[in-house]
């Protein structure tokens, strides 16, 4: 029978969960291979047979010395081979159950498999105690020294998978491109800071499934009168930042996904080798969140600024997309401005104010992405972006991309002041502002949660004086495309009217031969909560 089917958030390899390996709870130091606990090495068990000791037992000695020796902590070197492209590791070590051992980094313990027959002698031999399954999932298994261990990694690359529930939920992986110095750690250190609260106004619940967003955020303090983070190095990944979501509909019934965030560098989107190496964590993404330092436009205000450029990071993702399936064109891409509070007059003709929350009449928070609020940051980024002398981002987008949006904001929120060797630091409490909205905008556009209006978007188009979405191929007044035409069934020769059902325009099937204008039988809708 299958089992359920996971995929690593590393080398993003399929597999079931009953073929996951595991990393022993139980690790033995050279000293304590002997099973007499006499401190003696292999040959001086052999050699006990001159002392007198049957050959029986001093074989049954070297056999439990044996296996002792292939619960020794080592190199692994599928682990190592896969983090070589990657700066080496990350993972921190974290504490065996015993406390015995915690000093052994994790990635050094002896990794093996209890599906796999050439494993059997290294777990238990009671059937129902050598594997622990939850919710119909393996999560753990106990070694033939009783110990039980849930410390799960991928059988491909070696690599832990986030918590023990990983793989039970659907998963998104949503990688956070910026290049250096456009403020990506700041507002990744923040995201994870405020998700919980701030997902909890829209009915979500939010818990980490590791240790490694809490230790990001403490690496990456962003706090009054501390210095701001350092940049990452872009040579160096760090570990996935896991989350699982969770929230309850109208009719009771549990929806939960887990969400997956990667702290990746745009200078390794735009070089051909590191490209051959990052390209897997894009490929794989179901949305991207690119952040845009404000200071890459000012070739468009001050001749005298080095401009930056975003559009060679979308024209490295466009490009590698293009090379492995074009479809994948759909899935999200927010483009974000950051350091909002300080530019955002520039850019939108107002203040930077954070996100109003829908409620309901009685104040309760609503579910639902505020897209009367939301516009306006829209409005104002999209003619900002027209206003700019060099057109290149806007015709990036609109040519190679075809479900983005655009967002402003600060992870800050409050001023800085300088410091020693260009470091600065907060010089009041840092309240940051719209950071959750790219993410909420993927949730809507994910189907999680609903939008109280209709969301502008840089891909909307006018006709009639009314402002059309993309989905929508005709408009609903004067029943012409985008180009101002009808629709015409060429395979029929006949003008086709449109029907009209509540506030949404559905193209009618052709009478002939049964088609809409996509060529397809019935009109695709999309569900939201």
């Amino acid at each position: 029978m299958p089992g359920i089917s996971i995929t690593c958030p590393y080398c993003f390899e399929t597999f079931d969960d009953k073929d996951v390996h595991f990393r022993m709870e139980t690790v033995f130091k050279e000293e304590e291979l002997d099973p007499e606990n006499e401190g003696r090495s292999r040959e001086e068990i052999e050699a006990l047979t001159f002392s007198g000791r049957s050959e029986d037992e001093v074989e049954e000695l070297l056999r439990q010395y044996d296996l002792r020796a292939k619960f020794q902590a080592g190199i692994d070197p599928v682990y190592l081979e896969w983090w070589k492209s990657f700066g080496d590791t990350t993972e921190k070590s974290s504490e065996a159950k015993d406390g015995r051992t915690k000093q052994i980094n994790p990635y050094e313990r002896p990794v093996y498999s209890p599906s796999n027959n050439a494993h059997n002698a290294y777990f238990s031999k009671i059937a129902d105690k050598k594997m622990i399954v939850n919710n119909g999932m393996l999560i753990g298994a106990v070694d033939c020294f009783g110990k039980e261990t849930r410390r799960r990694v991928c059988p491909v690359c070696h690599n832990p998978l986030p918590g023990y529930g990983y793989g039970l939920h659907p998963v998104k992986f949503i990688p956070v491109i910026g290049v250096t110095g456009a403020g990506k750690t700041v507002y990744l250190s923040q995201v994870c800071k405020y998700m919980k609260r701030d997902l909890s106004k829209y009915s979500i619940s939010c818990n980490t499934t590791s240790d490694y967003a809490t230790e990001y955020v403490n690496r990456f303090k962003v706090e009054m009168g501390i210095e701001l983070p350092e940049q990452t190095a872009p040579e160096q990944l760090m570990q996935p930042l896991c989350y699982d979501i969770k929230y309850i509909d109208s009719n009771n019934q549990s929806h939960s996904h887990t969400l997956v965030f990667y702290d990746i560098a745009g200078e390794n989107c735009v070089k051909a080798q590191k490209m051959l190496e990052w390209g897997n964590f894009i490929l794989h993404s179901d949305a991207i969140i690119l952040i845009i330092d404000p200071k890459q436009f000012k070739a468009g205000m001050d001749a005298s600024a080095k401009q930056l450029e975003p559009t060679k990071v979308l024209e490295a993702i466009h490009n590698l997309f293009s090379a492995e399936d074009a479809s994948k064109f759909d899935h999200p891409l927010a483009v974000c401005i950051s350091k909002g509070d300080h530019y955002a007059r520039d850019i939108i003709q107002m203040d930077l104010s954070d996100i109003v929350e829908k409620r309901d009449s009685d104040g309760n928070y609503l579910p639902e992405f505020n897209a009367e609020d939301y516009n306006k940051i829209h409005d104002g980024i999209e003619k900002f972006l027209l206003r700019l002398p060099d057109n290149s981002l806007n015709t990036e987008l609109k040519t190679n991309y075809h479900n983005y949006n655009y967002f402003l904001f600060s992870a800050l929120g409050c001023d800085v002041e300088d410091l020693a060797d260009g470091k600065s630091s907060p010089i009041s409490i840092p309240v940051p502002r719209r950071i959750m909205e790219p993410l909420l905008w993927i949730l809507v556009e994910s189907n999680y949660i609903s939008a109280a209006d209709s969301i502008h978007e840089p891909t909307d188009w006018n006709c009639c004086g009314q402002r059309i979405k993309r989905e929508t191929k005709f408009c609903p007044v004067c029943h012409k495309n985008i180009n101002g035409t009808k629709w015409y069934c060429v395979r029929d020769k006949i003008e086709v009217e449109i029907d009209k059902e509540g506030d949404k325009s559905i193209p009618r099937y052709c009478p002939k031969c049964k088609m809409n204008p996509e060529g397809k039988k019935k009109p695709l809708f999309k569900f939201g909560r």
